[in-house]
């Protein structure tokens, strides 16, 4: 879903020189990675130029590409971590991938990739805690303490980096200041947004973000040239509502008012509405902001995330699905057709799901004698099975009792069920209502069952 998340809201206009076609070539290792993708990116989004495998014997890779333009390009095992490369005619580099890092090696490298190597190598454990972990397999971040040390010394590698870049003038000198102040800034943010859970709250931050300067980097158009540039909008906001109701609750007609840039707006709400999985949360955004919000190039990106969620749209038919009950007999949600459907969807091993549980079920007698079906869905494997047979004694789960055998199997690709618990609501036709409903704590669950009882169609 995010295939356009990372960097969707980047011009690379600046840094493209020429229009021509023109050949590169890139080799070099590449540790534990199989296969390598070069992108551009332009406009907003980020295109695949071109793949290259990476052997299996000695981890070495050969990728000759033709080139659209001179300048930026971007390439990495995946969409969500990618390093900048600067390619021109006739470029021959060895990029070398190791310990979850990329480094430009050589003796005749040009300038700009001199200057990008230099920045990317003094902030590579700083980018890897505080945003490139979430990206990469099997990587955790470091703790507080770690993050903060390489923090203060990734501060003086980027006051010794821009004295350097302000002797010279040109626009990637021009990209490469908005790119180092911005960058590190964003690295900060987003270790505390990310991992802020787990710094006791009498630990002094460092000062570094006391002198921190956001509200000046992230709220100029420049910061929509940089790489991640959507990332660094979704961080800021955060940093700057943090500690607002109305950023816990995604009040997006406040959210965007962190911006006067009508741009900046557009990108972070687009960024936003690219990382969901229900037109629930879709609907919730345009709510929020009306239709008429976007403007032209946005609105085209809007609709089609919009086509991608709407599979959940309110209104339209449930896809069918079969659970087993504990007799070993089979039911079909359209079994239920002429009832208000909710449903419970959890796992045996799902300590959140067993919380619920006494409250669905006090939701459940609420609702005792109105044409309302309230269904538990186990998801699980076979094996689990004398489990979901105990529990439901354990929380006297006595009718609509079901299990769904494997986390591949036909219910939870249609509701794309990632996670439990998570609860739906379907109408007297069949139709969803939501597929990612409210939990039982809150009333608004309540307040739905009861507005689609109260639904004459």
């Amino acid at each position: 879903m995010r295939k356009f998340i990372q960097l969707m809201m980047i011009s690379c206009a600046c840094l493209i020189v020429a229009s021509c076609s023109r050949e590169a070539t890139i080799a070099g290792t590449a540790e534990k990675i199989r296969e390598l993708a070069l992108y551009t990116y332009s406009k907003g989004e980020i295109t695949l130029l071109d793949t290259v495998k990476v052997s299996s014997e000695d981890g070495s890779y050969q990728l000759v590409v033709e080139l659209p333009y001179e300048g930026l390009y971007l390439i990495g095992r995946n969409e969500n971590a990618l390093y900048p490369i600067y390619l021109k005619n006739g470029e021959s580099l060895e990029a070398c991938f190791q310990d979850n890092s990329m480094r430009i090696v050589g003796n005749s490298l040009s300038k700009e990739n001199e200057i990008l190597e230099k920045w990317e190598n003094g902030v590579k454990e700083v980018r890897l805690n505080g945003f490139l972990n979430r990206h990469l397999p099997g990587v955790s971040s470091a703790g507080y303490e770690i993050f903060f040390a390489q923090l203060e010394s990734a501060k003086k590698h980027q006051t010794a980096l821009l004295e350097e870049l302000d002797a010279n003038d040109g626009k990637f000198y021009t990209f490469m200041k908005n790119k180092v102040r911005a960058e590190l800034d964003f690295y900060a943010m987003n270790f505390l947004r990310t991992e802020g859970m787990n710094i006791p709250d009498t630990v002094k931050l460092p000062e570094y973000y006391n002198n921190m300067g956001p509200d000046s980097i992230f709220v100029s158009r420049d910061i929509l040239d940089l790489p991640y540039s959507g990332n660094m909008l979704e961080a800021y906001v955060w940093y700057m509502n943090r500690e607002n109701d109305f950023y816990q609750q995604k009040d997006f007609k406040s959210l965007v008012e962190s911006f006067d840039d009508k741009d900046l707006q557009q990108s972070f709400l687009l960024l936003e509405a690219s990382g969901m999985r229900y037109y629930d949360e879709y609907q919730k955004l345009i709510d929020g902001v009306g239709e008429d919000f976007f403007t032209s190039h946005y609105r085209e990106k809007m609709r089609e995330i919009e086509e991608e969620l709407a599979w959940s749209k309110p209104g339209i038919e449930a896809p069918d699905f079969k659970a087993m009950a504990p007799d070993s007999s089979w039911m079909h949600l359209s079994d239920y057709r002429g009832k208000v459907v909710v449903a419970d969807v959890w796992a045996t091993w799902c300590e959140p799901c067993r919380r619920m549980m006494p409250m669905f079920h006090q939701l459940q007698k609420e609702f005792d004698g109105q044409n309302v079906a309230f269904l538990s869905i186990c998801v699980g494997v076979w094996v689990e099975m004398d489990k979901w047979i105990e529990m439901s004694r354990e929380f006297h789960i006595e009718k609509d009792n079901f299990f769904v055998n494997g986390w591949k199997s036909d219910f939870v690709k249609a509701y794309r069920v990632t996670g439990v618990p998570r609860y739906m609501i379907f109408d007297e036709q069949g139709r969803i209502v939501s597929v990612v409903a409210p939990n039982p704590t809150t009333p608004r669950l309540k307040e739905m069952i009861k507005s689609v009882l109260e639904q004459k169609d």
